[in-house]
């Protein structure tokens, strides 16, 4: 489900207020949302080292 899609549907000024309406509709919870952060932090900080050495795209 994408939040900031929602956001704009629905009209909202600000993604914080559909969290503060909807959040507790949304799937997942605090750990998975950890862990979906961290994975992609990790991957474009990869990415990053890979351009730097000369080896990314």
């Amino acid at each position: 489900m994408n939040a900031k899609a929602i956001t704009a549907y629905l009209g909202h000024a600000s993604i914080q207020t559909t969290f503060d309406l909807y959040g507790h509709l949304m799937p997942g919870n605090e750990e998975e949302a950890v862990a979906l952060v961290d994975a992609y932090l990790e991957r474009a900080d990869t990415r990053h080292r890979l351009v730097q050495l000369g080896t990314g795209e």
